[in-house]
């Protein structure tokens, strides 16, 4: 398959909602991220990576082996104190406008959560 587009001059920023869209029970971290990985190198090939960033609620979703395991793959993990119970979400928003995204530069959200959708919806 051919992509019409060069991505080796774009910059790809990866944002992760772990708690909504956390990693299967039936893999471990390192699996996760190797597969997210792939895949962005299967839809985008030759795009460079600027910044990887997974963002979690302090609630104990997920395990300190897959936060270390998510981090040692290059991901930064931004552990959110859970005041509320979209304050994940709320930082990986703010985080994700306030960047200084480089040009050109793609954006890529994972989640499993509704709330983003009325955001993103084309």
């Amino acid at each position: 398959m051919s992509h019409p587009t060069d991505f080796s001059r774009i910059k790809l920023y990866l944002y992760w909602d772990v708690d909504n869209c956390g990693v299967d029970k039936k893999r471990d971290a390192y699996e996760a991220v190797r597969t997210i990985k792939v895949r962005l190198g299967i839809c985008f090939p030759n795009i460079n990576i600027a910044s990887l960033h997974a963002y979690t609620n302090d609630n104990k979703k997920i395990s300190e082996d897959e936060i270390k395991a998510i981090h040692n793959n290059g991901f930064i993990i931004r552990r959110v104190p859970a005041r509320s119970a979209n304050a994940a979400d709320t930082s990986l928003i703010i985080d994700m406008f306030r960047s200084d995204l480089e040009q050109p530069s793609l954006v890529v959200l994972i989640s499993g959560d509704g709330d983003f959708y009325e955001a993103f919806a084309c």
